[in-house]
């Protein structure tokens, strides 16, 4: 068969390489709505201080809370849009070595035995209004998901499926 052409994975001798591409235009995007409203809590959090203390001054500071902890939030979500995930499963050393998404979708430094490493499985993304999407996971010793790529083909995901269970499996017999 054919090597499928992948826009995630590289394949070598010495192993194989999964790199994103980040777009940091749509995380620009996501930043400046966060900005807009942490810039709305800082105004209204300055009108609140005015006010006489009554019911309306602690439903105005939940107010303020809640908006500056979904600013946060927004800012995380940036943040992490433009950290591309990059991990290589090395053959030589038996080790999967990078940065993979992890907590609140930011990248942990990842560094895991093939041993520790689950089997490579295709998760089946339903849309309703285009094709399904096919997403290779690889499960981790430590609580981690490997979260590979997202393929409109299934045989362009079962064949990179196929290769990094040929890879972690080569001397599992």
């Amino acid at each position: 068969m054919e090597t499928p052409s992948s826009p995630y994975f590289s394949a070598d001798p010495t192993g194989i390489a999964y790199r994103e591409v980040a777009s940091p235009l749509i995380s620009v995007g996501i930043g400046i709505f966060g900005l807009f409203f942490l810039a709305f809590t800082v105004a209204f959090s300055t009108e609140i201080a005015s006010w006489p203390w009554h019911s309306g001054k602690a439903v105005g500071l939940l107010s303020v809370i809640v908006f500056l902890s979904f600013s946060l939030v927004i800012g995380l979500l940036a943040y992490a849009g433009v950290q591309p995930q990059h991990v290589r499963f090395n053959a030589k050393t038996k080790r999967v070595e990078g940065r993979a998404r992890g907590k609140l979708w930011l990248l942990q430094t990842v560094d895991e035995s093939f041993d520790t490493l689950g089997q490579p499985s295709i998760k089946v993304i339903e849309r309703e209004s285009d094709a399904d999407l096919y997403e290779i996971r690889v499960e981790a010793g430590n609580q981690l998901t490997f979260a590979l790529g997202s393929f409109e083909q299934r045989p362009e995901a079962e064949y990179w499926r196929n290769r990094l269970d040929q890879l972690l499996n080569k001397d599992k017999t």
